[in-house]
């Protein structure tokens, strides 16, 4: 049986793959003597699709943003602190290994600069290994840490609290800033008493964490006290980022109404 491939029919796709972006073709376009013109799945597409439903799948799970599923640490714009950047990619290809098993990440810098791009970038590069990584907002963290202070605490309150124990490694978005917490007025002692409780109990279980702040790690013994201030020096190294790439990320709109 003769059959012919009919090239003219196909249409192509652009794929990203590893991040570089070729053409495809989703399905081939063959014609048979017994059944006329019939469309196969292209096995090199649905492996792609098939990829990318379990790249999803990670997003959704670990909660890092979209906004930074898809940049990578080459993506990194800055030039004042590659050392810092570099410094991340060594510590997530080397997580696994005896050096790094009781290391903790500070990245430090001003708004702007990139620090939760380097940050997810160490969780994704640890999901593809096969770990447990969560991320989440330290405002939504903390509000969940009152929640469940005394008596009456939702067990959905708790379960949520408890896969933040549990992860191989956690990251904390804009850790101690006390603008984005409502409770901060009025309860701030609370506040930095929640902190201390969470983190020293994922430390003194080696489950691993790497956060952002806009606070140096010698500014906070002023801002929270010697207790978390000496919590933070002993247990995390700190990365600083000092590039501000507003102006780099503000071109992509330039003469965008031209």
């Amino acid at each position: 049986m003769n059959n012919k491939r009919l090239t003219d029919l196909e249409s192509h796709v652009t794929i990203t793959l590893n991040g570089e972006s070729r053409e495809i073709v989703p399905f081939f376009f063959i014609e048979t003597e017994e059944d006329g013109i019939i469309s196969v799945p292209n096995p090199e597409y649905i492996a792609f699709i098939t990829l990318e439903k379990y790249k999803i799948r990670l997003q959704k799970y670990s909660k890092i943003p979209k906004d930074y599923w898809n940049l990578e640490f080459a993506n990194y714009k800055g030039s004042l602190s590659t050392a810092s950047k570099d410094n991340a990619v060594a510590y997530t290809e080397n997580f696994d290994t005896p050096k790094f098993e009781a290391v903790n990440l500070y990245l430090f810098g001003n708004h702007s600069c990139q620090k939760t791009m380097i940050a997810c970038n160490i969780g994704k590069g640890l999901l593809k290994k096969g770990y447990d990584v969560k991320f989440v907002y330290a405002s939504e963290l903390i509000d969940l840490l009152m929640k469940s202070q005394g008596y009456g605490t939702l067990p959905e309150v708790e379960e949520e609290i408890k896969k933040y124990h549990e992860a191989d490694l956690l990251i904390i978005d804009d850790i101690f800033d006390f603008e984005k917490s409502t409770y901060w007025e009025k309860s701030s002692h609370i506040i930095i008493g929640c902190w201390d409780k969470f983190l020293r109990r994922r430390i003194s279980e080696n489950k691993r964490i790497v956060v952002t702040s806009n606070y140096s790690v010698s500014a906070l013994e002023e801002k929270f006290g010697v207790s978390i201030f000496n919590l933070i020096k002993r247990n995390f190294y700190e990365l600083t980022f000092y590039d501000n790439v507003n102006d780099v990320c503000q071109s992509k709109f330039a003469n965008l109404f031209d």
